[in-house]
């Protein structure tokens, strides 16, 4: 995992808990969101989700989910982070990912796939590598390959 003192230096925007925004976004720095966002969101540098995204999400940077979720597609440029609260209902594309929740779509991973114990994906996986803890569970078919996916 990320240690998120790591970023302490970086410009970011903050949305709060009680905001609920409309529209798409394009955030030209990190963002922090704790609220909800109706509509597209594209941000270029780190994005930390303990939210709600009612639309697509592509993220240039490492993408940190904390009790967050997401309806809509999912394009991670770096590595994804999800933990056991969140939910993602949409396709996920990673350069590398590591999850412990709910996915209900199809998820392509560039590099490595961690799936952490009590992970549930609804639907295909293709990774160049997995590593899958006791617990985890697919309804799915996976397909591993030594080619890029993405």
């Amino acid at each position: 995992m990320i240690n998120l003192l790591d970023y302490s230096n970086i410009n970011t925007t903050v949305i709060n808990e009680k905001s609920h925004l409309t529209g798409d976004m394009h955030v030209k720095s990190s963002l922090d969101l704790a609220g909800q966002i109706d509509g597209n969101l594209q941000v270029d540098g780190l994005l930390r989700i303990s939210g709600k995204v009612t639309g697509n999400v592509e993220a240039m940077d490492i993408l940190m989910m904390r009790e967050s979720q997401i309806e809509g597609d999912v394009e991670a440029y770096a590595q994804i982070q999800q933990d056991s609260e969140s939910i993602i209902t949409g396709n996920v594309i990673a350069e590398g990912a590591d999850m412990a929740g709910l996915v209900e779509g199809n998820i392509t991973v560039n590099g490595a796939l961690h799936l952490r114990q009590g992970a549930l994906i609804k639907g295909d996986i293709t990774a160049r590598s997995f590593w899958f803890e006791p617990g985890v569970r697919v309804e799915g078919r996976m397909k591993t390959t030594y080619k890029p996916v993405i």
